[in-house]
């Protein structure tokens, strides 16, 4: 009823409080001219925001077109000064009627070396001739065989009657020698019709450049809003990238498209987002490719500062309405932190409020005497379980006295029938020691000291049952001995391996040993016995689940005693620091390990 009464009043003191009423107030005067505001400025400054970022992209798009532009027009001016170059005519001309003479020959590169110049504007220049050489000057110097009629660029740049193609060639595996760049193996070829002084067709002008020098501002190009730079062929082939499988979509997309430096929606594998290209003259596309969610990052930003500066003046409106309620809600507070200090080991104290309200007053008062009044209760409750506790105990030792009794007996009327009397005299003498030992009183927790003497008593009897072929040990620090545990509880274990270690031939070997670390205590009993079988090992600990989960003690009979009967002992005892093992050594036999914390 206690409870139930301090529910109710708690719910009903916190159910809407001074404080929280300001605090909606003050928060409503502040924050919804501010949100009318804030969404009147996102919807307008959204619109401006993109407008910039299309802006900035679609300049970003032309300045690299022009850069691209720039290099294509250097491959022309090294080809335009070749095809117009009355020297280098000249002595093509007299290559070509002397084709033996090294001089000539020698002539002849040279003045292209020096067309191309020392810096080297290009990469390699390639006249093919009308009797199917190829002569090489630039990175490679060189006369090949090689028809011009192979050349992918030829049927178009024949077409052309001198003006110049631009051509992506991809890979050459000539200059690709030079260099481990892999936008250095790729190539543009800018070709023309060669004539000679009389206007007559000599050949075909070819002046190669890699991509890292024709697309060296893409390549290099450095995204600001998330922004993809793609180049397209004229055949709208991707470029650039080099990995042009994933952008292939895209690509197809983007080559539908009619109406330069404009952004325009599309869709790529089920993204939408905003293209926009420039156009060369030669037929190449600077695209640029913006996501929709990259889009938008920088309207994201400014919504993310709005909602910060929200956020600040929620703050101020809970500031000033905390300040506005601390008059009345501090003695509130008060009784609040008192009810969340509750506990029931003892008598809280009385504390002054800082207030002179009369109601605020007596509920604090009715709040410490119901304290008190648990405190009684929970002392009531505690004591009843205490007495319950010792009378499982009692009932479970109980339970162990005719067990080891009948054991015994049997043992007797064995050696009996063997006619072994000076040794049933010694037997009844330990048999006396240790009913003394069970009968001397009613505690449920003796020194570990007796119980090893009680354990060492009932071994002798069973190395004289055994014909001394059972061996004992005993080994236990001296700060152990001191300990509690529970009467009877060592000697069933003992029992238990010598029952089963007794199934296989002599000599029996029983070990008994203790350990304490940290607070923490074992007892251990092994043999060298056949040790345990999983399916026993796994029946009993399943039983100790079950106990575990139901909390149910087993019935008070002979048959109950056992491992079970240990394990509730100390699980009585100890709770849920208990300690209980089952395993087998490895060298053989079976070992059973109890224990708990330390109790003096």
């Amino acid at each position: 009823m206690c409870i139930f009464h301090y529910e109710r009043k708690k719910r009903k003191m916190f159910r809407s409080t001074i404080k929280s009423n300001l605090i909606a107030v003050f928060s409503a005067i502040i924050l919804i001219p501010f949100l009318a505001l804030s969404v009147y400025l996102i919807t307008q400054e959204s619109q401006k925001i993109n407008s910039r970022t299309f802006a900035a992209l679609n300049q970003n798009c032309v300045s690299v077109a022009d850069a691209v532009q720039r290099e294509i027009d250097q491959m022309n001016m090294v080809s335009t000064d070749i095809a117009y170059s009355y020297l280098i005519k000249d002595s093509y001309s007299q290559y070509l009627a002397n084709q033996e003479d090294h001089t000539l020959t020698k002539s002849l590169y040279d003045l292209l070396a020096t067309t191309i110049g020392p810096n080297r504007p290009v990469d390699q220049v390639n006249i093919f001739t009308t009797v199917d050489t190829l002569i090489a000057s630039g990175l490679y110097s060189n006369i090949y065989n090689r028809p011009v009629q192979v050349m992918a660029w030829y049927e178009e740049a024949k077409a052309l009657n001198g003006n110049e193609i631009v051509w992506y060639t991809e890979y050459d595996a000539l200059l690709a020698r030079y260099t481990t760049d892999p936008y250095g193996k790729l190539f543009f070829s800018l070709a023309r019709e060669y004539y000679d002084r009389s206007n007559n067709v000599q050949g075909f002008i070819e002046v190669k450049n890699s991509l890292r020098k024709v697309l060296s501002q893409a390549i290099d190009y450095q995204s600001v809003y998330g922004e993809q730079l793609i180049v397209l062929s004229r055949d709208m082939d991707v470029i650039l990238p080099l990995e042009a499988e994933p952008v292939q979509p895209l690509a197809t997309a983007v080559s539908k498209l009619t109406k330069p430096n404009e952004f325009v929606p599309i869709t790529n594998d089920d993204q939408q987002g905003y293209a926009a290209f420039t156009e060369l003259k030669s037929g190449l596309r600077i695209v640029i490719y913006i996501d929709q969610n990259a889009l938008f990052m920088p309207v994201n930003s400014y919504i993310r500062s709005v909602a910060l500066l929200t956020l600040a003046s929620l703050a101020l409106a809970i500031i000033l309405a905390y300040l506005a309620a601390n008059t009345i809600t501090v003695p509130i507070q008060q009784i609040y932190g008192q009810m969340q200090k509750t506990n029931l080991s003892g008598y809280m104290p009385r504390t002054r409020l800082k207030t002179r309200t009369i109601e605020l007053n007596e509920l604090y008062d009715s709040f410490i005497e119901m304290q008190h009044e648990l405190v009684d209760s929970l002392n009531k409750q505690l004591l009843l379980k205490n007495q319950e506790m010792q009378s499982k105990m009692l009932a479970l030792q109980s339970q162990m006295n005719p067990h080891f009794l009948f054991n015994s007996l049997q043992t007797i009327q064995s050696m009996a029938d063997g006619n072994m009397n000076e040794e049933i005299v010694i037997m009844c003498q330990s048999m006396s020691n240790i009913l003394r030992y069970i009968s001397s009183d009613s505690d449920t927790t003796v020194p570990l000291s007796d119980e090893i003497h009680y354990t060492s008593d009932f071994l002798k009897c069973m190395a004289i049952r055994y014909s001394n072929d059972l061996h004992y040990t005993f080994d236990f620090p001296d700060d152990m001995k001191p300990l509690l545990v529970p009467k009877l509880s060592i000697q069933p274990l003992v029992e238990n391996a010598i029952r089963y270690c007794t199934t296989i031939l002599p000599p029996y070997h029983i070990h008994v040993f203790g350990t304490l670390i940290n607070g923490i205590y074992t007892i251990s009993v092994t043999d060298n016995g056949p040790g345990f079988k999983a399916e026993a090992i796994e029946l009993i600990m399943s039983k100790i689940r079950e106990i575990d989960e139901t909390g149910l003690l087993p019935s008070l009979e002979i048959k109950g005693m056992g491992l079970l009967n240990i394990y509730l002992r100390y699980k009585i005892l100890y709770g849920d620091d208990v300690i209980f093992q089952i395993n087998n050594n490895e060298g053989g036999g079976a070992r059973i390990t109890i224990g708990g914390r330390f109790h003096e």
